[in-house]
């Protein structure tokens, strides 16, 4: 019998054991285990197959603590847990060390009566595939068909690779589109501006569209790159939000939200005083408007990767200031061209720690000014000020 589940954060141990009376069977996109054991070598090993086998293919879930016959449900009887917290710890760590490149997943839990337990992994369909499992020093990708987990060949991994080269060279082409069209904007082809850009990968289907315009997913509470009081519009292509500030005709700031999932943001006030680019300020801006983007498209349930890009315009002769570096080195480090622009960065986890993501890019800033590094992480890797009080 077919049954449609809810959405992973939405299912109910009742789903589950409806799964059990209705004899729904297992599937490409669904699988049953009766526990989930992993004391040796072989169990981590089949583990780490089932995910990312998931991930390689289309997507699923795989419910820990449902017993079957031949794919067909019997009992949803859970299974014991000795330490919740060391377990999914053991689970986390697992993944995170084993499977390349990262993968997130999802995981939920519930206590049965009985004091077992269900647990369940959900799986989205990654376009960072091919995943590969890296166990006893052997690196070995997984896909699934009909109800059963396979190892790939090696035509189908380079067709993956193939497809994941041609994103890539998709979302290059189609960043340098919308950023050839916002610098030539009549109000801002003269002014110095940054640039953040967010482009998923879903953009490779041009029928993806997200429901950006609901008010529960909070399109209409972001805000530009440096924040501000603003102004939220929807538009033929989403979400526009302007910030208005005094002394200015027009709103120096804004950020467009499209309903593909693409997310651009300028600001100019940021070089507005001319001939100087405060790093902290830059820093921390794009570190905050980040985390909060990324909290948006995770609730739009976007499909990764995400790919952002940073272009700083109009900037020929400028000059780096930080209270960290002596009076003076600022002034003489210059900028001989008008235009930077950053390498793309790729975003596989919307958990992933942002100011550690950013930490080479802004090294790369920094390095256009002449200078070795990013003076504004701690030799631990942490952003040395406080990104709630930029």
């Amino acid at each position: 019998m077919d049954m449609k589940l809810p959405k992973p954060a939405q299912i109910t141990v009742e789903d589950l054991i409806a799964l059990v009376t209705n004899q729904v069977p297992e599937d490409q996109n669904l699988e049953y285990k009766s526990l989930l054991s992993l004391k040796i070598a072989s169990e981590k090993k089949e583990f780490l197959q089932d995910v990312s086998s998931f991930a390689n293919c289309k997507g699923g879930i795989i419910i820990y603590g449902i017993g079957e016959t031949k794919g067909v449900p019997t009992s949803a009887d859970g299974f014991p847990i000795d330490n919740l917290d060391q377990t999914l710890r053991q689970i986390d760590s697992l993944i995170l060390d084993s499977i390349s490149p990262r993968m997130p997943v999802e995981i939920r839990i519930w206590k049965l009566d009985t004091g077992n337990y269900l647990l369940m992994i959900a799986v989205k369909e990654s376009a960072d595939k091919p995943h590969q499992v890296q166990i006893d020093k052997s690196k070995v990708c997984y896909s699934r068909t009909s109800n059963r987990k396979y190892q790939l060949d090696i035509q189908e991994i380079e067709a993956m690779l193939r497809q994941k080269n041609e994103l890539r060279t998709m979302v290059n082409k189609l960043s340098e589109q919308h950023l050839e069209r916002m610098l030539n904007d009549a109000t801002f082809k003269e002014l110095p501006v940054a640039v953040l850009q967010m482009i998923p990968g879903s953009v490779s289907n041009p029928d993806v569209r997200y429901p950006i315009l609901d008010a529960q997913y909070g399109a209409f509470d972001l805000a530009p790159l440096g924040g501000g009081s603003r102004t939220p519009k929807a538009n033929f292509e989403g979400v526009r939000i302007a910030v208005n500030m005094p002394g200015f005709s027009f709103a120096p700031n804004y950020l467009q939200v499209y309903k593909n999932g693409i997310m651009e943001t300028l600001n100019h006030t940021i070089l507005y005083r001319q001939d100087m680019l405060n790093a902290r300020l830059l820093e921390g801006y794009v570190m905050r408007e980040l985390m909060n983007y990324l909290k948006f498209l995770k609730g739009l349930e976007v499909q990764l990767p995400v790919y952002i890009r940073l272009v700083l315009s109009g900037v020929r002769g400028y000059h780096l200031y930080s209270e960290k570096v002596l009076y003076g080195l600022n002034e003489q480090n210059n900028l001989d061209r008008d235009v930077l622009e950053f390498p793309v960065l790729r975003i596989s986890d919307f958990d992933q720690n942002v100011p550690e993501l950013l930490q080479p890019l802004f090294d790369e800033v920094w390095n256009a000014f002449n200078f070795t590094k990013c003076y504004h992480f701690s030799d631990q890797g942490k952003w040395i000020y406080d990104i709630n009080f930029i």
